[in-house]
């Protein structure tokens, strides 16, 4: 090979090695780790919309320093439960890429239309940014896309389940909280009649219409006292009560009479309304609450169908006379 010829295949060799260097798939320098969303600030975020691949949806909004349900008349949310989130979205860098083309959003569950997350945000500037979260392919992995960009980056320290796309991942779900050591009184109107229990001086429960000669069964009362001290919430729905509802003809209504010290006696109603046939849960509404909520039909059940006879202890079985000859 003549000296020129080296010297053009040298040239050719070099245009060559710089094109694959230019054009070959490569993650972000460490040093180019800028943040996903350029203008993110945990503190100007005004609203978020979480979805998820099962066709959940949750809207949750900033109203002054306070965040709330936007689909339930403004029913707090726990703030506490948000601003971690978004201090993780603010923290998400670029110095993870995983690929810089389409062919894989399905794949990796970060696509428009599969995903396991979708997050929808609005800035306090107006502007507006969405957030897909993927799989996870290992430990402090997930995949995550931003907006129209087809570039899928690793978040380190965020993943799908932290996001709920329901209102009970962002709110506080105890609905009714009394202590029971407190509760000296409660009263349960049901289809079926009243029922009035109460301590006495001992603080054991009593029932009014026990029959005559029959035990109280003390485990059954402690058991409605119970469930009448402590219930949950699965879905609030707002302040107003719509003929669905059923509040105006209600299956129970239960009544707690509450003495904490030396305060004076307070009562809290719990009003129980027609029963959702599409999940078996019941309207609720307690007087200690401007909201009505969904509640299971565990939770409330007892207080719909009880009666006296289901508070009277069963009789102890007499045993049966020994016919053994020779017994």
């Amino acid at each position: 090979m003549s000296k020129r010829n080296q010297i053009l295949a040298g040239i050719l060799l070099a245009q060559v090695l710089l094109a694959v260097f230019v054009l070959w798939p490569r993650s972000a320098p460490a040093s180019a780790g800028a943040p996903l969303f350029a203008d993110f600030e945990a503190s100007d975020v005004t609203s978020l919309k979480i979805s998820d691949q099962d066709k959940n949806m949750v809207e949750l909004k900033k109203l002054g320093s306070d965040w709330v349900l936007a689909d339930a008349d403004s029913f707090p949310v726990d703030a506490s439960k948000v601003t971690p989130i978004l201090d993780k979205i603010a923290a998400i860098k670029t110095n993870r890429l995983v690929t810089r083309t389409s062919d894989s959003h399905k794949r990796l569950q970060v696509a428009a239309d599969d995903f396991l997350r979708k997050v929808e945000f609005t800035l306090s500037s107006g502007a507006a940014h969405t957030l897909f979260i993927g799989s996870a392919p290992g430990t402090r992995a997930t995949h995550v896309r931003a907006d129209q960009q087809s570039e899928v980056f690793l978040a380190s320290d965020l993943s799908s389940y932290e996001v709920g796309a329901q209102e009970t991942s962002w709110i506080k779900t105890t609905y009714v909280s009394i202590t029971q050591t407190e509760m000296i009184g409660l009263t349960v109107t049901n289809i079926t009649g009243t029922l009035q229990f109460s301590k006495d001086v001992s603080g054991a429960w009593m029932l009014d219409v026990l029959p005559a000669g029959a035990a109280l069964d003390t485990g059954a009362v402690t058991s409605l006292v119970s469930q009448a001290a402590n219930v949950t919430l699965l879905k609030p729905l707002g302040k107003q009560a719509k003929p669905e509802y059923g509040l105006d003809k209600p299956q129970a209504i239960v009544t707690a009479r509450v003495k904490s010290g030396d305060q004076p006696i307070t009562t809290l109603t719990l009003t129980i309304g027609a029963k959702d046939p599409t999940d078996n849960s019941y309207y609720v509404k307690s007087s200690a609450s401007e909201y009505i909520v969904k509640v299971s039909e565990y939770s409330v059940r007892d207080f719909v169908t009880k009666t006296a006879q289901d508070f009277v202890q069963p009789p102890t079985p007499t045993p049966a006379p020994n016919t053994t000859p020779g017994g």
